[in-house]
């Protein structure tokens, strides 16, 4: 029955483009890769071909089907890779950077479950040089405050509101998964004003025993520093001035019981440790396909030791060039240096500079990072 056939083929044909029209699946990701000098790694200097300090390589999944009424389902699928060596970053999972699904609606906002970024990412980091326009090396000492998201949090349930007149906020909660309900877990607020020349954002998180359990929130290969528990606020500013922006953040980190730095791989025995962070920052286009930008960051930490208190603070200072040869490739350098001061040979275990993506802790109080790269979107 040819005209049976024919009608049936017209039919699945209209329903396969109805389907399309209502969802949609995009795979996206990027490529960074380049060469790094680092002046001190324990007495001697290092070149290495390093990925990822402007952003680390991903790819991933995203999808979305239109419901009806104003609703959508969507889900995001985002693997996190080291391009020089081909392994799995986040720990080898395979979808280290975000795993997550649920239902938005531009009425209501977005509800998602899953592995996902805190409040400190989604409206603090952005406002930083580390977290916005430069890469890892600007990050704060040992990120103490994630805006360069260093960790993400699992089991999380999170929220986040419409655009209301330029303000938006959210917030999430991240169980631990354990029988003792407070083991491992965490949550965090945040909001965000952007409207004209001016963005302001600030969030707060706090979490319980991170690091302490595989399962938990913030689990033992995500956390920089694990800790009884951990507390982080601050807020931010970029204004905007003609074809640049200034930009100005403070960041407090505070780890109660604080246990294995596992950027440094030294284990502390104190009480407590805190960090305050002031960071200014300036960007500018030179050209429309040259951006240049500078970041200083004056840094004060305290740790709490049964011998008493150890006071150490670090002065950072940064300079970046990005020079875009399209909407999606570009090439880039960077120059960063820290120095470390104060009472920092104790046992806090800050004994020497530490730049985030460095081969490891300089000899002396000094160490200068300099890194040219390229990058590609797709």
């Amino acid at each position: 029955m040819p005209g049976v056939k024919i009608a049936a083929g017209i039919v699945a044909s209209l329903v396969c483009q109805l389907a399309s029209a209502q969802s949609s699946v995009v795979l996206s990701g990027l490529v960074d890769d380049g060469i790094t000098y680092t002046n001190n790694v324990k007495g001697h200097s290092v070149w290495r071909t390093d990925q990822g300090f402007a952003q680390s390589g991903r790819w991933g999944l995203k999808g979305i089907e239109e419901l009806g009424d104003g609703w959508a389902a969507n889900f995001v699928l985002e693997n996190g890779f080291d391009i020089n060596s081909g392994r799995l970053s986040q720990g080898g999972r395979e979808f280290g950077r975000q795993a997550r699904v649920g239902l938005t609606s531009a009425k209501f906002g977005t509800v998602s479950m899953g592995r996902q970024y805190d409040s400190v990412v989604d409206f603090l980091g952005p406002l930083t040089a580390n977290g916005g326009w430069a890469g890892a090396p600007f990050s704060h000492p040992y990120d103490n405050d994630n805006t360069d998201n260093s960790f993400r949090v699992s089991n999380s349930l999170k929220y986040l509101s419409p655009n209301v007149y330029g303000f938006t906020g959210g917030t999430m909660f991240a169980s631990g998964n354990d029988t003792d309900f407070s083991n491992n877990r965490a949550w965090s607020v945040g909001a965000r004003y952007d409207r004209g020349p001016i963005l302001v954002g600030a969030a707060y998180l706090r979490a319980n025993r991170s690091g302490q359990t595989a399962a938990g929130a913030i689990s033992t290969t995500d956390a920089v520093i694990s800790a009884q528990g951990q507390q982080i606020w601050g807020g931010g500013v970029n204004y905007k001035v003609g074809k640049g922006v200034i930009g100005l953040s403070y960041t407090n980190s505070v780890f109660y019981g604080p246990g294995m730095n596992n950027l440094t791989g030294i284990e502390y025995n104190g009480s407590k440790m805190s960090f305050q962070n002031i960071e200014t920052s300036v960007r500018f286009f030179v050209k429309p396909n040259l951006l240049v930008g500078g970041m200083y960051t004056y840094t004060k930490g305290e740790h709490t030791e049964s011998a008493g208190e150890q006071h150490t603070h670090w002065n950072q200072a940064g300079l970046m060039a990005d020079y875009f040869l399209s909407k999606r490739s570009d090439l880039y350098a960077m120059a960063v240096w820290q120095r470390l001061g104060g009472d920092h040979t104790g046992a806090g275990g800050m004994q020497g500079a530490l730049l985030l993506g460095a081969a490891g802790v300089s000899a002396t109080s000094n160490q200068v990072l300099v890194h040219a790269g390229i990058r590609v979107k797709f």
